[in-house]
């Protein structure tokens, strides 16, 4: 939550009047004006019009009151740059992507909640040059192959799961994301409950959430304000942090410093970490192949249990989606057989149930935001260098010119032309993310996705519990999930159970 109160520093009203002065002055002589958008107030600018959840809905709003798809917005002397459709994403995150690709300093996440390792929000430089294609080399094709095996026995672990305990489907969702991820990285075996190294993540996930988008914290916009002792009022921020930053900070050393005693032992599984601890000869690279280990398991875990929980409440709710999805299985797999990564079977209305969860509701609605590098003029207007750039998904996901009438019904025929996915791209633009900044691991996420989403509906049924209320509410955050919800999940067919318990083996470590 954005803290509103100003700490009573005697210091303060001077320095942001000095900075807004500043900055009216270095424009003042701009040909071009700025971007439209709210009328803010002097000195602390738009702050108090700050959103304090959900705000890709007010950005929407902003956009329609101003007629305009690019917003500008200050937050007590930052600027910030709103972009709310596809035409204005393509033309500055894609087209000019040499000064759109770099991150804004982030007080709150990087530097007092601990997620400084993290290259996803480093700046646009050498070190995130290097780390994201060390990612993409084991994450991409052909490496990505070697990790189907491993997705297979997960998903075939989750449809056991529902068979035996149904009403937790969204703890069975998070369980199997995460051990599948922590299987390829550490060749590690979760445990079915109370697992340390899940715990630990997802305490870390939940802070995560909780601060990575801009604004919701003030220090954001004021970096000095972490220099303030915690007990001083208006520094509650700093109490949070400190409860955060443990594991924050040390989530992604764990499981490597389990690898390395398992090496020592000569127990260690084949895994990324395995393979590439004995290349390390730096304390650098060490650290390089914790980051993309921890960054590999944040894309594996929340994102994907964030589209797969979508995926049951909307089975849930459009029962004829469903049934047609069934059906394509049933025609691609046959009755007799579970669903797997066969190269001659495709199911193309399920990569479009796929395409549509991800644009119904996108499991990280503004991304995360990027920094302008230098000045520059769009269509007429000026935006300053330094400016924070937020790329409103949410709005680009839900435009009828992009994605026809009653964007705000789920309907998964929008991606089909002729029976034939179109696009034929596996997931709509902005769902992970915008340039050179898109989620490298989304080959992973998509393959997960794919096999899971196949296998429940080659599975069960899944319908609204008589009584329960499916109200479609969401959380709010960097990553979002629907409220906690019920619905019913049964096996299709008594052949189906046989099939799911004579056919899967789902010891566990």
């Amino acid at each position: 939550m954005i803290s509103s109160t100003l700490p009573p520093l005697p210091t303060l009203a001077g320095v942001i009047s000095i900075a807004f002065v500043l900055v009216k002055y270095l424009r003042k002589d701009k040909a071009y004006p700025l971007p439209p958008g709210p009328k803010g107030w002097p000195l602390i600018g738009n702050i108090l019009d700050w959103p304090r959840a959900q705000e890709w809905f007010t950005f929407m709003n902003w956009s329609q009151q101003h007629n305009s798809d690019l917003l500008y917005v200050n937050t007590v002397g930052t600027d910030v740059l709103i972009i709310n459709s596809n035409k204005v994403a393509q033309d500055l995150f894609e087209k000019q992507s040499s000064i759109f690709s770099d991150r804004p300093r982030m007080p709150m996440l990087l530097e007092l909640v601990g997620f400084g390792w993290d290259f996803s929000f480093m700046p646009y430089g050498r070190r995130w040059r290097e780390l994201r294609k060390a990612f993409v080399r084991q994450f991409h094709p052909p490496a990505l192959f070697n990790y189907h095996p491993t997705i297979l026995q997960g998903t075939r672990e989750l449809l056991v799961d529902f068979l035996d305990r149904p009403d937790e489907f969204i703890r069975h969702l998070r369980y199997a994301s995460g051990a599948i991820i922590l299987r390829v990285c550490y060749g590690y075996k979760a445990l079915p409950e109370n697992d340390p190294f899940v715990a630990r993540a997802q305490r870390a996930l939940n802070a995560m959430a909780a601060t990575g988008i801009h604004g919701a914290y003030l220090v954001d916009s004021l970096p000095f304000l972490k220099a303030l002792p915690s007990w001083v009022p208006g520094a509650g921020f700093k109490r949070e942090a400190a409860e955060w930053n443990d594991d924050a900070s040390r989530f992604h050393k764990y499981p490597v410093e389990y690898v390395q005693e398992s090496m020592e032992k000569g127990t260690a599984e084949p895994c990324i970490a395995s393979e590439h601890l004995e290349k390390c000869r730096t304390p650098e690279e060490l650290e390089g192949l914790r980051a993309i280990l921890g960054v590999a398991y944040e894309a594996g875990a929340d994102t994907t249990v964030s589209a797969l929980s979508t995926f049951v409440l909307m089975m849930a709710t459009y029962p004829e989606v469903q049934r047609k999805g069934q059906e394509a299985v049933d025609a691609a797999f046959g009755t007799g057989h579970l669903p797997d990564f066969s190269d001659d079977v495709a199911v193309p209305y399920v990569d479009a149930i796929i395409k549509e969860v991800l644009r119904y509701r996108p499991v990280a609605p503004l991304g995360l935001s990027h920094r302008l590098m230098e000045d520059h003029i769009y269509d007429g207007y000026f935006l300053p260098k330094g400016s924070v750039v937020i790329g409103n998904a949410w709005a680009m996901l839900h435009e009828e010119s992009e994605w026809g009438a009653e964007p705000g019904v789920f309907r998964p025929e929008r991606h089909l032309k002729d029976g034939v996915l179109y696009p034929p791209a596996k997931s709509p633009y902005g769902t992970f993310g915008f340039g050179r900044r898109t989620c490298a691991g989304v080959e992973f996420a998509m393959d997960q996705m794919w096999l899971t989403i196949t296998s429940i509906l080659a599975c069960f049924d899944i319908t609204p519990i008589e009584g329960e209320t499916l109200t479609g509410e969401y959380t709010s955050g960097m990553q979002i999930f629907p409220v906690d919800f019920k619905c019913d999940i049964k096996p299709r067919s008594a052949a189906v159970e046989r099939l799911l318990r004579d056919g899967v083996d789902t010891g566990r470590a």
